[in-house]
């Protein structure tokens, strides 16, 4: 199990895409997205502005992308896939479910022991 102080370790790594646009990481990144099998999203708003900033209309169809959405209605929800292609029909049917519930639950996470962080 993940102590506590892990997660907190790895919060100190996280960084917005705000930090990179218009650069060269920022292209990695939006590459890297495309051409995931699998997305998942923790505390993001699903605004177009951020999706557009992460490329989303260049996302394959098969991609598997899912993630929280802590206090987004269906109708919120029902909007955004409507706007990218459904691209974000898997997202978590409970509204108020959190990450860290999302994480326990969803996925399977753990820290390796070079302390990076895997998503499998």
């Amino acid at each position: 199990m993940v102590q506590v102080s892990s997660w907190l370790d790895i919060g100190k790594e996280l960084k917005t895409i705000y930090e990179f646009v218009n650069s060269s990481l920022h292209e990695e990144i939006r590459k890297v997205i495309s051409n995931s099998d699998e997305i998942h999203f923790l505390g993001f708003g699903f605004n177009s502005s951020n999706l557009e900033l992460l490329g989303i209309n260049n996302w394959r169809n098969d991609n598997y992308i899912s993630g929280t959405r802590f206090n987004l209605s269906e109708i919120e929800i029902e909007d955004i896939n409507y706007l990218f292609q459904n691209k974000l029909k898997n997202l978590s049917k409970e509204s108020d479910k959190d990450c860290i519930k999302y994480l326990k639950g969803d996925i399977h996470f753990f820290v390796d022991k070079k302390r990076k962080a895997r998503i499998y």
